[in-house]
Order: C-alpha cells, then structure tokens, then sequence
C-alpha cells in the first residue's frame, strides 16, 4: 500500500548532523514523502539554516526548548492536517540505508507501526536495536542487541512490542485512534508510552529486519547527556509505570526504592554526580512536576 510519508525530524543543535541526515534521506528509493522540521530554538544556528537550505520542506522554529514528545506533536498534528498517510518520527543523528522508507511502508500496509534494525556503528557490526519488548516485572523496555528474531524465521518482519522512537513509522489511522506523544515525558520513554498504548489499541509492531540506520546514540545531547539522561529516566519510568499501572507488574514505590538501592546507595565514585539528578528526577515525580523539568542543567 503507497502513501505520502511525512517525515517528522526534531532537532536541537543538530547542524554537525544535518548535511549527511539529508543526503540519506534524499537517497531514498521512496520519493512520496515530506519533511517537517521542527527547530527547538538551536543556539547553533541549524533551525535557521535548514530553513534556508530546504525550503521545499516544512520548517517550525520554536522560541524555546520544547523537548522531543512536543516537537514530535508539532510535526505530527501539522502531517494529519496535511493529509499524511504515514507518519515516520526520526532521529537526526541518523543515516538511512536507501531503502528503509520503502520497507517500512511495504510492510506496514497503511495498518501496522514499523521499525527497522538500529546500529550503533557505520560498519553494521554493533546492533543497537534488533527489536525489542516491555518488561511489565521492571516497567520499562528492552532492546535486543543480536539477531535472535532473524534466526526464528526467515520472514523479514517480527512482530514486537517495544518500537523505538529513532524510527518510528507509524499509518495515520493508528494516531487517530491512540492519539499522539504524551508531552508530560518532554525527552525519554514517550516511545515506550506509545509502544503500551500500540498494544492497548490492538495495533500491531513489526520489526523489519530488511533495512537499516545507522544511529550515532546520544550524539545530540553532548557533555550533558548522561545528566539529561539519568535525570529524565528516572522521572519517566515512575510516571510510566504510574500511567499504566493496569497492566504493571511493578508499583512506583518499589520501582522509586529500586532506583535509590542500585543507583544512589551503591553509587561508585564515578557516579556520585548523577546522584543529584536521580534525587531530583523522583522528587519532581512524587510533587507531580512534570512536562518540563524544575532542574537547572
């Protein structure tokens, strides 16, 4: 089944990434597509110059750090307006192999949400994402780092239940019926939120193993990632956990205490740094501070 793709990038001080993001998706053997870029107030200047240099695509330059699950709804509320047929959020410290468009539409059938392989290396030996599934025990997901599903059938698609939002195609009629990111998560865990509201809807998952990016993890956060990052996992897995407590294994009180156990009581002296951060991420959970974050980083 073809449609028109929108291709739906959030982008914050992503300029060292842009140049060989697009040259990959311009390579694309699926032409039906648009671009909407969303721009969080870059101080590097790359929301500005994007708008310059593709003005055949759609740019929206926001006035302040929005975080990725309201960026990624700016793109998407404008790609229904549009009349879109898929929906692909994408990460812009990618590049794409030339036929992943074309994949994931293929085996999608304007029905199913799809997600390619994942490496972390331009060589295509370290597979960052093989497919993945929800740990309901622990609340949150888990990616497969190996070919295990491709070893269980000689299909190309595995159906699963965790897609990560690096690459994320996702048919019009599935957003209509779950809606779209929860913005409360601003960065982190709003793909697993959706991963859980796929399975809510009865809206299938497939892994596609015939094609391929190669993602340059992290790359977008720099010096301050590691803070950004245990910081905003600890804050959204308690909300995680707490939004579907219906089909949770796990309270957020023994998940909060957990955290506390493995990664404030026992922290190393490498790690006594992000100790703050953890503190902060379950203290604004428990007062409710959520969407944006009180810290200061």
């Amino acid at each position: 089944m073809d449609g028109c793709v929108y291709v739906v990038i959030v982008n914050y001080n992503g300029m060292k990434y842009l140049e060989e993001f697009m040259d990959s998706l311009e390579r694309q053997t699926y032409k039906n597509f648009k671009v909407i870029f969303v721009d969080s107030c870059s101080p590097d200047g790359s929301g500005n110059w994007f708008e310059e240099k593709y003005p055949q695509h759609e740019t929206f330059l926001q006035n302040s750090n929005v975080g990725f699950a309201k960026g990624c709804n700016i793109g998407i509320q404008y790609a229904r307006q549009s009349g879109a047929d898929y929906v692909l959020l994408l990460n812009i410290d990618t590049v794409l192999e030339e036929n992943l468009l074309e994949e994931l539409v293929k085996y999608s059938r304007g029905e199913a949400v799809t997600t390619p392989k994942i490496y972390s290396t331009r060589d295509k030996v370290n597979i960052w994402y093989g497919g993945g599934s929800i740990d309901y025990e622990k609340g949150s997901n888990v990616h497969f780092h190996d070919e295990r599903l491709e070893s269980r059938s000689v299909s190309p698609i595995h159906n699963v239940s965790f897609a990560s939002g690096c690459c994320m195609l996702i048919p019009a009629i599935v957003l209509q019926k779950v809606g779209s990111l929860d913005e409360k998560f601003y960065m982190y865990f709003d793909d697993v939120d959706m991963s859980v509201r796929f399975k809510k809807a009865h809206v299938r998952i497939y892994y596609v193993s015939s094609t391929s990016l190669w993602h340059k993890v992290g790359g977008s956060y720099d010096g301050i990632r590691n803070i950004l990052t245990e910081y905003y996992f600890t804050r959204n897995k308690l909300y995680f956990i707490k939004k579907h407590r219906d089909v949770m294994k796990v309270s957020c009180h023994k998940a909060a205490w957990e955290i506390l156990r493995q990664k404030v009581f026992k922290a190393g002296p490498n790690d006594k740094k992000y100790v703050p951060y953890i503190l902060r991420g379950i203290f604004d959970f428990y007062f409710n501070r959520l969407y944006k974050s009180s810290c200061k980083f």
